[in-house]
Order: C-alpha cells, then structure tokens, then sequence
C-alpha cells in the first residue's frame, strides 16, 4: 500500500474523544444522494451507521463530492479533527462502490477535496466500474461453489478472485512499500482487472458480498512480512448465517504462484485465530467504532468440509487423501483442532506416514494448517 495512502491511518490513530457537536446547524442531506450509494442497500453500509448526524452530513457531502465530482458539495460542516477523522475513515472503509483510495492526504492526513486528489477516474467510470462488477459477479455465479446461500456465494466469491487476481507486487522505496498505480486498491481491480493490492482484494469481497446481501466490512491492520516487519493489511468480517467470520482472501491466494485448489486456510476464522498472525488497527477503536464479535468457527472452511481433523487424524486423514485421489484431485487442505495435533501429523508426514508418501507439505503453523500436493 501507498505510505501515503496510509498517512491517514497514522494521523486516526492520534484522534480521539467523543463525537463532536456540528457547530454549523443541520444542513444537507443525511444520506448520499449519487447513484453509486444505491449500489447495493445501504443498511449494509457499517461505519456509516455508527456516525452522529452532523458526521452524516459530512460524510454525505464527501460521499457525493467523489462520486459526483462536484468539488462544492465538500462540506466539513463544522466539525473539529476527531469528527472529521470519523468521516474520512468511514468514506476509505465502508464504500467499495465508490473505487476511491486517495492518493495523497492534507498536511494533517485528511481527505482532500476531489479537485485535488482523484483515483480512479471519477467520476464518469464509476457506473462502468460497477458495470464491470456486475458482469464480475455473473461469473461467480457460475462457479461450482455457489449455491444459494450465505457460505455458497461467500465462497464462490472467493474462489472467482483467486482464479481471476493476481497479487499486486508492491515497491520498495526507502523503506515505504506502495503499489505503483492506486487504483490497484479498489473493488474493481480485484474484480475486473485482474491485479490488485490486499486493498483491492478487500474491497472487491465486501462489494461483492453486500451486492450479495451479505453483510460485509474491509478491516484494516497489520501482518508481518517476510523480514519480520509489521506491515498494513487489509482483509474482511463477514457474517454468514448469522455469525460474524474472518476473511482473507490475499492470503487465501497464494503470492507466488497460480490459483490453487483446496487452499483456504483464512475462511472464516475467529478473532482468536486471525489474531495470531493479524493485528487490529488502533485507530479504529480509538475512533469509537466497534467490531461485530466473532468467535464462532462452524462456517470455517475446513469445519464444513469435514476437514477439520481431531485426535482421530491418522484414521481420517488417509481416508480423506484416497477421496481426493478417486476424485482426481492433486492437492488436499486440513486443519487440526489444536498446534499439539498439527505438529503430530506433521511429523509422521515427514516421514512419510499416514499415506502421504511421495507428497509435498506446506503449512501456516498459525492456523494448524497443512496442504498436501502430489
């Protein structure tokens, strides 16, 4: 992601305090009035929820600024820094539809007007970005996966990204790793366009997922890189059938090579889980706004495939290979149900055991997850 891009997030983490007062009246409409709001419903919408009336305000005039590009509907409506800091961060987090990630901020990292600072060509492609999505969301229906409900269509989504996106390999420059182009971190990147950032794949499952009538939120946060840094991040909250779930789809995309079947170990995980390798943004919280509770894992990808191996594992694991082998498949995912049973069966496979002689053996120790390929 671009340093400065994420300048905004540093300057949020800063801000806090209470929701302010709007000191200039009530003005302007509560809600959006350009199309692109209408998108899909807009209960869907999260942050937005979560505003005062007067932040509303701020954020509608914002909201219709960028889709509009009517630089004169950017109104601050008399709101202090930590108000304004609640709007900008709504508009960056719960607006997929509007393909906007800026590409610079203010002095003090908030949004600038759209005379200043576009992205993704708006406002006039809006409607054809969408229009793209749309067609996106065509050929997810056609997937083996999907079916009608909320984890079929979930997963499909998934899937269809994976297949159709390639991980945006970001810069180095001075330490600031950024992608060369900004548009690479919108919905439509990761949709249509076939490239996108952890942004962009964010943002393409939660418009998917809510022009799904799913319910779904883009969460930002940190990871560690393969030096060990910690990095921003972007990844997803879903709720299926009623329970929240963790999802990352660029990191259920491998980086390093084409789309692999069978390969999901961040479907659907706890806070617990996705806590062991992902680390919440700070500036949320200190926004004032909340996370729906997560801690179910009955939708987990594996637990639903009956993948989800218990002490009974060197019974059940070479079941489930010879399956897999009758149904001509070449790989094979489980989870186990604690890290004492993952690094059991991780070494007997080693050593050939289990039935799984002659395979390679990749695994995300964080999620006691190993993927067999033959």
């Amino acid at each position: 992601m671009k340093k400065r891009a994420f300048a905004l997030l540093v300057a949020l983490m800063c801000l806090a305090g209470g929701p302010p007062a709007c000191a200039g009246g009530p003005s302007g409409p509560l809600e959006p009035t350009a199309p692109a709001w209408t998108a899909y419903d807009p209960a869907l919408h999260y942050y937005y929820w979560q505003l005062t009336d007067p932040e509303k305000r701020a954020f509608s005039g914002r909201y219709d600024s960028i889709a509009l590009g009517d630089a004169a509907r950017w109104d601050d409506c008399g709101l202090d820094a930590a108000g304004l800091a609640r709007v900008d961060y709504a508009l960056l987090t719960d607006c997929p539809e509007l393909m906007y990630m800026p590409t610079s901020t203010g002095a003090a990292g908030e949004l600038l007007p759209p005379d200043a600072d576009y992205c993704a060509r708006h406002p006039g492609e809006i409607e054809a970005m969408l229009a793209d999505c749309r067609a996106a969301f065509g050929e997810m229906a056609r997937r083996p996966e999907w079916d009608e409900t909320d984890y079929g269509r979930q997963l499909a989504a998934d899937r269809f990204i994976a297949g159709r996106c390639r991980y945006a390999v970001e810069q180095d420059f001075g330490g600031a790793a950024y992608a060369p182009d900004p548009a690479l971190r919108t919905a439509h990147a990761a949709l249509a366009g076939g490239e996108a950032t952890c942004v962009g794949y964010a943002q393409g499952v939660q418009l998917a997922l809510r022009c799904l009538d799913i319910p779904c939120l883009m969460v930002y946060g940190y990871v560690r890189d393969g030096e060990g840094r910690s990095v921003p991040h972007a990844w997803n909250m879903a709720e299926i059938d009623g329970a929240w779930y963790h999802h990352d789809a660029t990191w259920d995309d491998r980086l390093d090579e084409a789309f692999l079947e069978d390969y999901l170990p961040y479907f659907n995980l706890s806070s617990a889980e996705i806590g062991r390798s992902h680390a919440d943004d700070p500036a949320r919280p200190a926004l004032g706004f909340s996370l729906p509770a997560c801690e179910d894992t009955r939708a987990n990808y594996y637990a639903v495939e009956g993948r989800m191996l218990d002490g009974g594992w060197r019974e059940a694991l070479p079941r489930l290979l010879q399956t897999a082998r009758e149904e001509g498949r070449g790989a094979l995912g489980v989870r186990f149900e604690s890290a004492y049973l993952f690094r059991e069966a991780l070494n007997a496979l080693r050593r050939g055991e289990a039935g799984a002689a002659d395979m390679t053996a990749e695994t995300r120790e964080d999620v006691n997850f190993i993927y067999l390929r033959w």
